[in-house]
């Protein structure tokens, strides 16, 4: 597997972690200041959560929201049936374990305080002596979304998608609204299939357009499935005919092939709104890093879709990108 490049680490995400992370050398003035910036932010989430479940969702939470407004409201207002690690304030004792659930409410609080967009380089810096941020789902777990045994399947054929994009992309496709959708490798042509399908169900009028060493069989009034070599991605896909397709794009790369050439072929025509996905990006990291380098600013993740089930609950872990 590729490292990842070391990048200067952001200062304030530093500070936020230093002043949320219970270290044994703090003053008793260095934690209260600590608690009292964590009741903060958790006020301030709190608040979101509850507007969001009233006006988004119609006053119905998810199991989730009940969860988290559960941890929430037990650390601002804290009762004796409260586990120790979540009390904070006055009523806190003075020696504490944090807790599991204190740790991934800090870690839930550092990524709603980042905001939707974010820099690349601000999810892949490293940290020394500490883990680097990286999916919130077990690889166990992961590995297992695709299908334990068999794979999951649209119109009987292999999706090879997890479970947790399989979920992501009709959300993405409708808020997007593409005119045209690239593929980057078709596979068995079923996630083309499945993408055309979708621009069908959601009555938008895009086109998909997928490449592959090896043009599937399949078929399907709204795909066109290229035979090309992203090796010589420039003759598979032209820039004069790159010109003629409609935006907003939506890019998903998955050919494993040629990373960081297609990227910088298809830079100069992705315009402002365009996304670009790049799956099974774990392996990719030193191509997206150089390609990022080259175009500093140009684009933004998107955690709304990468965070959507925790933090990196997709195959395209940080790689799911706005175009700014």
């Amino acid at each position: 597997m590729s490292k990842r490049p070391k990048t200067p680490r952001k200062t304030t995400s530093k500070t936020a972690r230093k002043t949320l992370g219970k270290t044994p050398d703090k003053t008793p003035g260095e934690r209260k200041r600590s608690d009292a910036d964590l009741l903060r932010r958790a006020g301030k989430l709190l608040d979101a959560l509850d507007r969001k479940i009233e006006d988004d969702q119609g006053g119905v939470p998810t199991f989730f929201d009940n969860h988290l407004k559960r941890i929430l409201t037990q650390a601002l207002r804290p009762g004796p049936e409260v586990p120790i690690g979540l009390v904070l304030g006055p009523q806190a004792p003075r020696r504490r374990a944090p807790g599991p659930e204190l740790e991934r409410l800090r870690g839930f609080l550092d990524r709603f305080d980042e905001g939707r967009f974010i820099d690349y380089r601000i999810r892949r810096v490293e940290v020394p002596d500490q883990k680097p941020r990286r999916s919130e789902i077990d690889p166990h777990d992961m590995t297992l979304s695709q299908g334990a045994w068999d794979s999951l399947r649209w119109r009987g054929l292999p999706l090879f998608k997890t479970v947790y994009d399989f979920a992501l992309y009709p959300m993405l496709i409708w808020e997007l609204q593409p005119k045209t959708i690239i593929e980057l490798g078709s596979g068995t042509g079923a996630s083309a299939l499945w993408m055309g399908d979708l621009l069908e169900a959601f009555g938008q009028g895009g086109k998909v357009v997928s490449i592959d060493i090896a043009r599937p069989e399949a078929s399907h009034p709204r795909v066109r499935f290229l035979q090309g070599d992203c090796e010589r991605i420039a003759e598979v896909l032209p820039v004069m005919e790159m010109i003629g397709l409609g935006h907003p794009w939506l890019v998903v790369e998955d050919a494993h092939v040629n990373v960081l050439g297609v990227l910088r072929h298809l830079h100069p025509q992705l315009r402002h709104g365009d996304y670009l996905v790049v799956e099974d990006s774990s392996i990719k990291s030193q191509a997206l890093a150089r390609f990022f380098a080259e175009t500093p600013g140009a684009y933004k993740i998107d955690t709304r879709y990468t965070d959507f089930f925790g933090q990196n609950a997709t195959a395209s872990f940080d790689s799911i990108f706005r175009r700014v």
